[in-house]
C-alpha cells in the first residue's frame, strides 16, 4: 500500500479539524479555523482507537474550508515535521529526597506539578502559544488566556517562537509584603502562577480571571501580580464583567496572578467622588499592517490584529491621602490597552478604566501585527508605536476618551516606532522541544548556572553550551533580574536515558531565591529554593525520558 502523500487531512484524534501528514507519521501541526497550532499526536479517542495506527485515506489532502466572514485558511506545510516519539514513550519523573510533587491527572493526562516550598493546588491549564498565530487557553469558571497573533517573540535567532504556557492555581505565598497595601485592599480569590516566568510579549496578552461567588462584582478593583524580588503585590486596573462573573486586564509578562478587591463601605459614591475614567475604545476592522510607518517589508497576508490604548509614565494625586492608598500602583509600569481582532466577536470594544483624581503624565501605544491564516513556520511582522499625550486631569466623575480609530501613525504627529517603557523588556521565546529545563531568579547581582547531565553524561552550562546529544543553552544570565537560562534538546532530539538538573551559584554577594521550571514530553514539574555563597550547589532533580 502507498502512504498518501504529504498534507492537511481530518485529524483522525478528532481534537481540531485539521492534522498534518508528513508522508510517513502524523505531526504534532494542527489546525482549527484557519489558524494553526501545535499539539501532539496520541491520546485517540476511543473512536479513533480503533485504528492502531490511523493513516489519511489516499487521495489528495483536504482543503480546509473558509471560516464564515473572514478569508479563506491557507494552511500551509511546516518546514519540516517533528520525528515521532517511539511508541509506548513516557516519563518517569525520580524527584531527590526532600521536594514534593503533586500529581495531577487532567483530561486523561497525568500533569507533574512540583513546588519544594508549597505544591500547587491544581493546574488549571496548559498549552502552547507560537509566533504565527492567536492562541485562546480557556480553564474552568471562565479562566481564560488570550495572546494575539504575533504576541509571543521569536527566539533568540530569530526564528518562530513557541513557549509551553501552564498555569496553576497555587496556595497564596506567605511570604508576601503587605506594607504596600491601602488599608481596605485585599487580595481576593484563586492565585495563579503563570508560567514560563518572567515571559514578555511583543504586544500584551489578555487574562481573564473568574471572581469568586463570596466577592461583590462591585468591590473588585482589577488583577494584581506578585513583584518576586521585592515580595509585595503591585496593581494592575482591569475591567469588570459583572454578568460574567470576571475580571480581566491586560498583562506584559507571566508571573503569580490574583484579583484585588477595594473593601470600603458604599464603594460606588466614593468611585464618583474620588476618580473618573478613561476609555479605550477599539473597533479596528482588520486593515493591511502600516508596515512602511514602521520600515518594514511589505507583510505577506491582508488584515492586521490592533492593541490600543495607553500608559501612565507619572501620576500626581489631588488628595495627598489617595497618594497613600496608591502607592501600590507602578509608574511606568500601568499599561491600559483594548486587543481587537476583526475574527473574534468578543474582542475589542470600549473599557473602562477608573483612576483617583489627580494629574498623570500618559503616552498613547498602538500595537499591531499581521495576520497569518495559518502558516505555523511565519513569523507575522508586527510592531508598537506610542505617542507622549502629556499631562491629563482627572476629576471626579470624568470620562476622557481615547478611539482608536483616531489613531494615524505619523511622526510629524508625535508618533515614534518602538516599544514603550510600560511594555517591559521584551525576553525572547526559549527554546523548547522534547526536554526544556529552564532556570529563573529575581535578584539582580548574582549569576547562577544552570547545568544539566544528560543520559551520555554531557554536562550543558554556560562552560559547554551544546552537547552532541542535541542539547542546546540558549541563554547564559549572568546578572540575575528575572532574564532565564534555558536548556533544551529540540523536538524528537532528547536521547532516552536519565538527566540531572542542579544550580550553582558562581558569584554575588547575597544569597538568591530560585526557580526550576521543567517540560518533559509535555508533562511541568515546577521547582524553588534557596542558595547562597556558602552553599553553592543544589542538586534539584532527576527524570528518566525512555
Amino acid at each position: 500500500m502507498v502512504s498518501p502523500g504529504p498534507g492537511w487531512y481530518a485529524d483522525p484524534y478528532q481534537r481540531h479539524e485539521y492534522r498534518y501528514w508528513d508522508g510517513q507519521a502524523w505531526s504534532e501541526h494542527v489546525g482549527d479555523h484557519g489558524q494553526a497550532f501545535v499539539d501532539p499526536p496520541g491520546g485517540m479517542t476511543q473512536q479513533a482507537a480503533s485504528s492502531q495506527s490511523p493513516e489519511p485515506m489516499a487521495g489528495a489532502p483536504l482543503n480546509p474550508s473558509p471560516q464564515p466572514g473572514g478569508p479563506t485558511p491557507t494552511y500551509a506545510a511546516p518546514w519540516a515535521a517533528p520525528a515521532q516519539a517511539a511508541p509506548g514513550r513516557r516519563v518517569t519523573p525520580k524527584l531527590l529526597a526532600g521536594v514534593v510533587v503533586v500529581a495531577i491527572v487532567a483530561g486523561g493526562v497525568g500533569l507533574f506539578v512540583v513546588n519544594s516550598s508549597k505544591p500547587s493546588q491544581a493546574q488549571a491549564l496548559t498549552g502552547t502559544a507560537m509566533s504565527a498565530t492567536a492562541t485562546t487557553l480557556k480553564g474552568a469558571g471562565g479562566l481564560q488566556l488570550d495572546i494575539p497573533a504575533g504576541a509571543v517573540p521569536a527566539d533568540r535567532n530569530g526564528k518562530p517562537g513557541t513557549i509551553v504556557v501552564s498555569v496553576d492555581k497555587v496556595a497564596a505565598p506567605s511570604d508576601v509584603d503587605t506594607s504596600n497595601l491601602p488599608s481596605s485592599v485585599t487580595m481576593s480569590g484563586d492565585v495563579f502562577q503563570i508560567e514560563p516566568e518572567g515571559q514578555t510579549f511583543t504586544t500584551p496578552v489578555t487574562l481573564t480571571l473568574p471572581i469568586p461567588h463570596d466577592v461583590q462584582a462591585k468591590n473588585v478593583g482589577g488583577l494584581a501580580y506578585l513583584d518576586v524580588a521585592t515580595r509585595k503585590w503591585i496593581a494592575v486596573p482591569g475591567e469588570v464583567d459583572a454578568a460574567a462573573g470576571v475580571v480581566r486586564a491586560p498583562i506584559t509578562h507571566f508571573s503569580w496572578w490574583t484579583m484585588w478587591q477595594d473593601n470600603r463601605d458604599q464603594l460606588d459614591n466614593w468611585r464618583n467622588t474620588h476618580g473618573g475614567f478613561f476609555d479605550v475604545t477599539n473597533n479596528a476592522s482588520g486593515g493591511s499592517f502600516p508596515y512602511s510607518f514602521f520600515q518594514l517589508p511589505a507583510p505577506h497576508y491582508s488584515g492586521d490584529t490592533v492593541t490600543y490604548g495607553f500608559c501612565i509614565k507619572a501620576m500626581n494625586f489631588d488628595d495627598p491621602n489617595q497618594a497613600v492608598d496608591s502607592s501600590w500602583y507602578v509608574p511606568g509600569d500601568l499599561l491600559f490597552t483594548v486587543w481587537r481582532d476583526w475574527r473574534q466577536a468578543n474582542s475589542g470594544g470600549t473599557q473602562s478604566y477608573w483612576l483617583p483624581n489627580g494629574t498623570y503624565t500618559v503616552d498613547e501605544v498602538w500595537g499591531g501585527s499581521e495576520i497569518n491564516p495559518g502558516d505555523p513556520m511565519y513569523v507575522p511582522i508586527n510592531g508598537f508605536a506610542s505617542r507622549p499625550l502629556g499631562n491629563l486631569v482627572v476629576t471626579a466623575g470624568s470620562h476622557r476618551a481615547f478611539e482608536e480609530s483616531s489613531v494615524q501613525l505619523d511622526a510629524a504627529k508625535g508618533w515614534v516606532s518602538g516599544r514603550p517603557e510600560c511594555a517591559g523588556v521584551l525576553v525572547p521565546s526559549l527554546g523548547t522541544g522534547d526536554v526544556q529545563v529552564t532556570l529563573n531568579w529575581p535578584q539582580t547581582g548574582v549569576d547562577l548556572d544552570l547545568h544539566v547531565i544528560d543520559p551520555s553524561g554531557n554536562e550543558i552550562y554556560y562552560g559547554n553550551p551544546s552537547s552532541p546529544t542535541g542539547g542546546q543553552l540558549d541563554w547564559d544570565n549572568q546578572d540575575g533580574g528575572g532574564t532565564p537560562e534555558n536548556i533544551f534538546w529540540a523536538g524528537g532530539s532528547a536521547p532516552k536515558g536519565t538527566y540531572k538538573v542542579s544550580v550553582v551559584y558562581y558569584a554575588g554577594d547575597k544569597p538568591a531565591d530560585w526557580s526550576i521550571r521543567t517540560v518533559v514530553a509535555g508533562q511541568v514539574q515546577t521547582f524553588s529554593g534557596h542558595i547562597s555563597e556558602s552553599s553553592p550547589t543544589v542538586q534539584v532533580t532527576t527524570f528518566t525520558v525512555g
